[in-house]
């Protein structure tokens, strides 16, 4: 039984000015064809790179590769086509010429010349990153049944949470731990849905968020943005990635919740995500679990035990029984609802047949 999550995140835009973070620290960048713009969403530091770029500039595009942990920008100018990779390391941030036409492209800091780059040239910009997460394939991953194009102009447009979910989950999972604002009305209405299981009213306060306090490709601003009149438009003190990470734990827990060795099951569900995967789920004391749904109803579990320990599953309220298998060739063993289930370390459990 495998349960696995192929799909790629790597969100575009072919709009120029398109701000996206470098995944994996708090600064941002505005991708324009001949200028990169710099800022430090918490300390609001910023710096600003000049390209010595001959437009007009066809196919413009800025990626935030989410699975690499880098941003591209590319394009064909008149001598050729170019591209650029962005990314983090302990130096500072990383500018690299993947490709590029034979002339080069002249870098420029606050319009003083650096080098002219060549293909395969890298330099590293004198902005520092003090926090650098890395990016991995064993972290949580989310996949909620949509196989659209991520073009981020067009995911705003339809607002569907099953795309902006997966995202969103992504960039925020690996954010330390912070406590949730206390005067943000928006996070307030998500979590009192998340205690009550209103299913039916969530995801329109997840929007309200996301439309209010988030700009460009889910860059988290102190200021609400938009003005939309959803919220009232006043910075807030604390550090904005609060509602990356805090908007992170609660997409977490419309799938998967954890009191103590009670292991609660789409405990949560919006009744628009009727099919989805989500994989690499660390419980604590417990082990790796992975889990598919369909037609709103779990259906498959697979649970890398870490620890001898007993759990119980709270599942939806229609299951009453499912079969565990430790080997896809047993038999396996008929489980109720509210059973017990011991588990061995270093076992992996398979669940399925979830009976209503």
């Amino acid at each position: 039984m495998k349960i696995i999550v192929n799909n790629s995140l790597r969100p575009f835009s072919h709009t120029p000015g398109t701000f996206c973070l470098i995944p994996g620290t708090k600064w941002g960048v505005s991708a324009y064809p001949s200028k990169l713009s710099f800022i430090d969403l918490e300390s609001l530091d910023s710096g600003e790179v000049t390209l010595g770029i001959e437009g007009p500039v066809k196919n413009f595009t800025c990626v935030q590769d989410l699975d690499k942990g880098r941003v591209y920008v590319f394009g064909m100018e008149k001598r050729g086509y170019f591209r650029f990779e962005i990314f983090a390391t302990s130096e500072g941030i990383e500018l690299a010429l993947n490709r590029c036409f034979k002339e080069g492209i002249a870098i420029s800091v606050y319009e003083k010349l650096i080098r002219t780059l060549y293909r395969q040239d890298r330099i590293t910009l004198d902005i520092k990153v003090s926090e650098i997460e890395c990016f991995s394939k064993d972290i949580e991953r989310l996949s909620l049944g949509s196989s659209k194009k991520q073009d981020w102009d067009l995911i705003v447009r339809r607002s569907d949470i099953r795309e902006i979910f997966p995202i969103w989950l992504k960039l925020g999972i690996l954010l330390p731990e912070k406590n949730p604002p206390e005067n943000h009305p928006l996070v307030q209405e998500i979590e009192k849905k998340i205690k009550k299981r209103d299913r039916v009213n969530i995801e329109g306060d997840f929007l309200n968020l996301f439309f209010s306090n988030f700009k460009g490709i889910m860059c988290p601003m102190r200021l609400p943005q938009n003005h939309l009149g959803i919220i009232n438009a006043k910075p807030f003190s604390f550090s904005p990635f609060i509602l990356l990470q805090k908007g992170a734990k609660y997409i977490q827990r419309l799938f998967f919740e954890q009191e103590g060795l009670c292991i609660h099951i789409l405990p949560c569900l919006p009744k628009a995500l009727t099919c989805g995967r989500y994989i690499n789920i660390q419980c604590d004391e417990v082990g790796v679990l992975d889990m598919e749904w369909s037609k709103k109803t779990i259906k498959k579990l697979k649970l890398h035990a870490k620890a001898d320990n007993k759990i119980r599953f709270k599942l939806q309220k229609n299951i009453v029984s499912y079969r565990v298998r430790t080997s896809l060739k047993d038999k396996g063993k008929v489980y109720k609802a509210d059973d017990e289930l011991p588990l061995q370390s270093g076992k992996i459990y398979f669940f399925d047949r979830f009976k209503k």
